[in-house]
């Protein structure tokens, strides 16, 4: 058995040049980039994990890949995983927020006037309770 490889557990093991942790986290990444919204379901993690890493075979292993590659993503601050999991073992995030350098954290998109729960909807009441 050689030792080239820092760590040979499945979620660093690949069975091609290139397919370590962080190589796949790299290309998860990428493909991540292209998602049009910030939110990732679970479903779609699994449909590009299963594109950017087709040789891992086996559901306990491709889990453990995932899992591996969003903990690197995340720690590298590129996503930010769900506090809710699957339930399984090892827990996957039900979806994961992208955090892009283009929009900052806690962005969001500005509400029109009329939007319930708006400061703007609520205050002419006040004031006219006040003027009574």
């Amino acid at each position: 058995m050689t030792t080239d490889a820092p760590d040979s557990s499945p979620s660093r093991a690949g069975t091609e040049p290139g397919t370590g942790l962080v190589a796949l986290a790299a290309r998860l990444a990428e493909a991540l980039a292209s998602e049009p919204r910030l939110r990732i379901p679970l479903e779609r993690l699994w449909q590009l994990h299963a594109t950017v890493d087709p040789g891992a075979t086996g559901g306990q292993v491709r889990r453990e890949r995932l899992a591996a590659a969003l903990q690197e993503l995340a720690s590298q601050g590129k996503l930010r995983p769900a506090a809710s999991s699957d339930g399984r073992t090892p827990p996957l995030p039900r979806f994961v927020t992208l955090q892009r350098p283009d929009r900052p954290v806690g962005h969001r998109r500005p509400t029109s006037p009329g939007t319930t729960g708006s400061p703007s909807s609520s205050a002419p009441a006040r004031r006219h309770r006040q003027a009574s």
